[in-house]
């Protein structure tokens, strides 16, 4: 037995690089369980906020809106294997809790996430991630939009329907509101007639059209969920790149350009007003220091007589 475990003990050449290889191995073991237990923590947090929007009323659209953050987070901490494996995990449990049609929204909400932490990650420029995720998340939209349309013709049929469905309630509210102002009739002769060509191009080739109507509408979204992460992440130890549009940029100059003069006319009556304020404690202050240097009071002559 001793002779056995002293062959298995390193020489004492040795020993030292196999102490170090067993404290290394110690702390990838560390970092791997880490990296689960924050997998099934975001994992969870997933879950209950789709739970939430589901079950609790008027919540729906607000936490729609936080949804990928937890995921996101996770991309951000420890990378796309982790970050997959807390997706499923999601998606099982959500399957089971509420039906398969609820998990779609878990695999929808881990693309959002995706789509924001391929430039977050490699800090990229606001511009640069919000296109390459929005190119992602179209192109994981599209393709199960194509394929969904292609093995399901009942699901491509009910959405043909709701698009006339819609069709028909918006042209109706815009008939209803152009004949308010007097053009009732051009609506029902000239308008309606050629928007309803339009339409019947669009529901014949929308599995065609939808990339390009779908594109802008990701675009916004996109850049609505990065000033949302903008916002939430940094108490998390996460600053991202701060979204500056063309438009607010030029505002904030001209603002910036307007206040200067006022905040430097601000400040300079501050500064006088405590140049003022130190003349006048320098005032109060003299008498006390002509009593500590021992200089006398100037008394009358009569009044220093009878003393």
């Amino acid at each position: 037995m001793l002779r056995g475990a002293a062959a298995a003990r390193p020489s004492n050449t040795t020993s030292g690089w196999w102490w170090v290889a067993e404290a290394r191995r110690g702390t990838e073991n560390t970092a791997g369980a880490r990296a689960i237990a924050e997998g099934a923590l975001f994992a969870d947090l997933t879950v209950i906020i789709i739970l939430l929007g589901l079950y609790v009323p008027y919540a729906g659209p607000i936490l729609a809106t936080i949804s990928p953050l937890p995921l996101l987070l996770l991309v951000l901490r420890q990378g796309w294997r982790i970050s997959l494996q807390a997706s499923a995990v999601a998606v099982l449990l959500v399957g089971f809790l509420t039906g398969p049609l609820s998990a779609i929204a878990v695999g929808v909400i881990a693309v959002r996430a995706t789509s924001l932490g391929i430039g977050m990650r490699r800090n990229w420029r606001p511009a640069g991630t919000i296109f390459v995720g929005t190119l992602f998340f179209w192109a994981c939209f599209y393709t199960a939009t194509l394929g969904v349309a292609l093995l399901i013709p009942s699901w491509r049929t009910a959405t043909e329907e709701g698009f006339k469905l819609t069709y028909n309630q918006a042209s109706a509210v815009l008939g209803g509101l152009l004949g308010l102002v007097g053009f009732g009739a051009t609506w029902q002769h000239t308008w309606h007639p050629e928007l309803g060509r339009w339409f019947d191009f669009f529901i014949h080739h929308w599995m065609l059209l939808l990339p390009a109507v779908a594109f802008p509408v990701l675009v916004i979204g996109v850049m609505a969920e990065y000033v949302i992460a903008e916002a939430i992440l940094p108490p998390f130890g996460f600053k991202p790149r701060p979204l500056r549009l063309p438009f607010t940029g030029g505002a904030s100059t001209h603002t910036a350009a307007n206040e200067a003069p006022k905040q430097k006319s601000e400040g300079s009556a501050i500064a006088q007003r405590l140049s003022e304020r130190r003349e006048r404690d320098a005032d109060n202050d003299e008498p006390a220091k002509s009593i500590g240097t021992g200089r006398q009071a100037q008394v009358p002559v009569e009044e220093r007589v009878e003393r």
